[in-house]
């Protein structure tokens, strides 16, 4: 599938950064800007092997310069779940930063909630692109 319609010039894609325990450890969004026969260049300046979705080229290894980077398609469910799991680390590290925080009395508590409940309803939309 790699000569699939979703690689066009224009084009909303991920760089996949998958890890040999986890899968998929790292989406980075990006849009690609030219294609030629052997190759697909994206707006941050990687390059991909039009053949394998690998990273080509001289010293390139991808998003962040991780080896095990895969060039997909946006809606492509890993792509998807992999945005997902990053919008719900974002609610629990706010969670965990105002339980470190603490709390002095009832009201900090539920001002804590209040952020929380906020990152949660964020997170939904984000994933859905539905409005809580």
């Amino acid at each position: 599938m790699t000569d699939a319609d979703w690689i066009r010039k224009g084009a909303a894609v991920a760089e996949l950064v998958r890890s040999q325990n986890r899968g998929a450890s790292g989406v980075y969004p990006a849009t690609i800007t030219d294609i030629t026969p052997t190759t697909i260049k994206l707006d941050n300046g990687n390059r991909y092997s039009r053949k394998t979705l690998n990273p080509s080229g001289k010293g390139n290894t991808g998003a962040g310069g991780y080896p095990g980077t895969l060039l997909a398609p946006i809606a492509d469910p890993e792509v998807q779940r992999s945005i997902a799991l990053k919008h719900l680390d974002e609610v629990a590290m706010t969670a965990s930063r105002r339980h470190r925080d603490g709390a002095s009395n009832v009201g900090d508590v539920l001002a804590a909630l209040d952020e929380i409940e906020q990152a949660v309803r964020a997170t939904r939309q984000a994933i859905t692109g539905k409005k809580a």
